[in-house]
């Protein structure tokens, strides 16, 4: 299934993106400095209701510079857990 909708999360804001035959239309936006930040996404949301009675399955867009990779061996089965755990503590704030 596409989705209708995306959520572009940006270090400026999330914007509501809604799927055309000519590509993603920019539906609106909301700051993350907003000081009724709630109340511009509850607007955002009514928005979309408002042109998709097919739900709101939506992608979320993520910054790649907000994506950890890591790499790192394989200790098989039984240690993978573990490992994976070790390496991400204190990795992220």
């Amino acid at each position: 299934m596409k989705p209708n909708f995306a959520l572009n999360l940006s270090h400026d804001g999330i914007v509501l993106l809604h799927r055309a035959s000519s590509g993603w239309h920019h539906m609106g936006e909301v700051a993350l400095d907003a000081p009724d930040m709630a109340g511009e996404l509850a607007d955002l949301r009514a928005l979309a209701t408002s042109v998709s009675s097919a739900g709101l399955a939506s992608k979320l867009v993520i910054p790649n510079s907000q994506i950890l990779y890591r790499t790192l061996p394989d200790p098989g089965p039984d240690a993978r857990d573990a490992a994976i755990r070790a390496e991400l503590d204190g990795a992220t704030p």
